[in-house]
């Protein structure tokens, strides 16, 4: 090779730059038909306004495009980065297994590299599953499973219900546990039934919730079955019938890049802080302790996933911290039909001020999972005043109350002696003379010593503890 075909090609690759390339990942390699699928796509550009771009038509014959967001940030060699995150959904959900091949995408003359996806089957036969589908609409027992959401963000809570509804008279019903991979689960609160009319029919049905708790791989919640023998008014026997519930895929979201990376991550609906001081009094003298509460509530997500206050994040006060109780609870919030989750944590702390009580202000860095942007939940409670001057009046009260007490015992001392000169002959002159005294100096000291004695100084200490770790 020729010096001048080696320097065309060095110039080539300098100006073709990774950083300037198109790049393109996909949250997996595979996805079930009808299931969602996220795209990632990042170019670095010389403008600050994102471009516009379009999903290819070989695209959008196997995918509908149902959101995408843009993040634009500067790098430290001055280059804009254009990010964006976009949900696809499968078209074809009754596809069979096959492997697409989708063409480059192309934005601001940068294409990015061709994608290989594998679609699998939603069902493992679809002639068994159109079958089971045609005979459960004859069958007297129907059952269903459902969650809220089928794309989540990782350590997300989400809803789970199961329904199942009937005719006729149950006997010895049978249920399957619930299946879940990559995730945990329990059940929440207690089921319930009633009747309904469907399709001209009149129908029993009962639902159970549960809390399926994601980690940080995408979930599937398996099949559930159910057979009962039922027995119906007039009839001689009883009939089996079993019925089956399809499994749920879930897929999730990456973590979104504007997250803190000191703060633990916290995913909810809406989450809600405050601070407020428990019977302050209306003076706080030095060395009086008070009580500090702090409730942290987020719907969506469990209490045993919401973050603490320890006494380290309060320690810059001048006052002594110290944690008293942390609660912690899950509630129902009836909204509409379903109801909602309401995660609480209740703290309260003991806190002993030196001088003006003034709280930093509390912040909660959360994640909002039906915006999809970074929040933060605020609370400050108002500063109490320190009253110096209260214990200075007492001391100066004391003080007086000694001195006044001296002045009396020394007139009271004066006038006896004045007294006594006249008795001069009497023998117990130096008797009671010496009485005196010694009665003089009893009451100096239990009156006047007390007064000066100093008050213990105030030591200021402050517990420490490492934070809780995201």
């Amino acid at each position: 090779m020729s010096l001048s075909r080696l320097l065309t090609l060095c110039f080539a690759l300098l100006w073709i730059s990774p950083s300037w390339a198109l790049s393109l990942q996909l949250s997996q390699a595979q996805i079930t038909a009808g299931s969602r699928l996220t795209l990632q796509l990042e170019l670095s550009s010389s403008s600050e306004q994102p471009p516009n771009w379009q999903l290819p038509a070989a695209w959008q014959t196997h995918f509908t495009l149902i959101e995408q967001q843009h993040q634009g940030v500067i790098s430290p060699r001055g280059e804009w980065i254009h990010r964006w995150e976009v949900l696809l959904e499968h078209r074809q959900a009754a596809s069979i297994e096959r492997q697409l091949r989708l063409p480059p995408i192309q934005i601001q003359g940068q294409r990015s590299s061709e994608v290989q996806l594998r679609i699998l089957p939603a069902h493992p036969s679809r002639a068994a599953a159109q079958q089971r589908a045609r005979a459960a609409q004859t069958e007297p027992v129907m059952i269903e499973q459902q969650v809220e959401t089928r794309l989540a963000y990782p350590q997300q809570t989400l809803i789970y219900e199961l329904i199942i509804r009937y005719q006729g008279q149950p006997q010895r019903p049978r249920l399957s546990q619930l299946d879940l991979h990559n995730a945990t689960g329990r059940d929440w609160g207690q089921g319930r039934e009633q009747s309904i009319r469907q399709q001209g029919s009149l129908w029993e049905e009962a639902r159970w919730l549960a809390l399926i708790h994601l980690e940080d791989q995408p979930a599937q919640i398996g099949e559930r079955y159910f057979s009962t023998h039922l027995y119906w008014p007039g009839a001689s026997t009883e009939r089996l019938v079993e019925v089956e519930a399809e499994p749920i895929h879930i897929q999730l979201r990456p973590y979104p890049s504007q997250w803190p990376a000191e703060q633990p991550w916290l995913v909810a609906k809406q989450v809600v802080l405050s601070a407020r001081w428990i019977d302050p009094p209306a003076e706080l003298a030095p060395g009086q302790a008070v009580e500090l509460e702090i409730l942290l509530q987020a719907e969506g997500q469990i209490a045993a996933r919401l973050p603490e206050f320890d006494p380290q994040d309060l320690a810059a006060l001048p006052a002594q911290v110290q944690r008293i109780s942390s609660e912690r609870r899950n509630a129902q919030l009836r909204r509409g039909r379903t109801p909602a989750l309401l995660g609480e944590l209740r703290q309260r702390f003991l806190i002993t001020p030196e001088r003006r009580l003034e709280l930093p202000e509390l912040a909660v860095y959360w994640w909002d999972s039906e915006q999809h942007q970074l929040q933060v939940a605020l609370s400050q409670p108002e500063p109490l005043q320190l009253n110096h001057a209260r214990a200075q009046t007492t001391t100066e009260l004391e003080q007086a109350s000694g001195a006044a007490l001296l002045e009396e015992w020394q007139q009271l001392a004066s006038a006896e002696i004045e007294r006594l000169s006249h008795l001069q002959s009497n023998s117990q002159f130096w008797l009671v003379g010496w009485f005196a005294l010694l009665l003089g100096a009893a009451l100096s000291w239990r009156y006047f010593w007390p007064a000066t004695r100093p008050l213990p100084e105030l030591n200021a200490t402050a517990e420490r503890s490492q934070p809780p770790q995201p």
